[in-house]
């Protein structure tokens, strides 16, 4: 499964990449997010950074560790996750459209791991993306609010 989605953000790259990448406070900022919970400091570029996600999906709390694998600083940068016999890749990228505006993109794919999880996620799979792509797009939502509001 794969989606993707997109939002301007009225400010420059760098206020936007810092509210990215501020991982431990992202719950002040998505309101999706109820905690963070820092498990593993990464080095200097935030790679290698581990944390606990608790947020409402689909009108209940899930939790899912995830980690920074690679960065390029106000490029993107890719969160991996592993839960429920799936591997996820969530990319975060931005790209100045101009001085005060920056295209923030999310991009996420699921690949189930097994020919069970694989089946029921073909069979599931209409439903929860159009769930998840909503879900993803508040998000950037929620993140254009916060940084155009600084």
């Amino acid at each position: 499964m794969h989606t993707k989605t997109q939002i301007t953000v009225n400010s420059n790259i760098e206020d936007v990449w810092q509210t990215i990448t501020d991982i431990e406070h992202s719950s002040e900022v998505i309101s999706s997010i109820n905690s963070i919970e820092i498990l593993k400091k990464g080095d200097s570029d935030k790679v290698g950074l581990t944390w606990r996600e608790s947020r409402i999906m689909m009108g209940k709390e899930a939790f899912e560790t995830m980690w920074i694998s690679e960065i390029s600083p106000n490029q993107y940068y890719v969160v991996l996750a592993e839960s429920h016999k799936t591997k996820y890749r969530s990319v975060v990228s931005v790209a100045a459209i101009s001085n005060d505006k920056t295209e923030l993109t999310m991009e996420f794919t699921g690949e189930p791991q097994g020919a069970f999880t694989k089946i029921l996620s073909t069979i599931m799979m209409p439903f929860f993306k159009s769930s998840l792509t909503k879900m993803l797009h508040q998000d950037l939502i929620d993140i254009k609010q916060y940084v155009e509001n600084k």
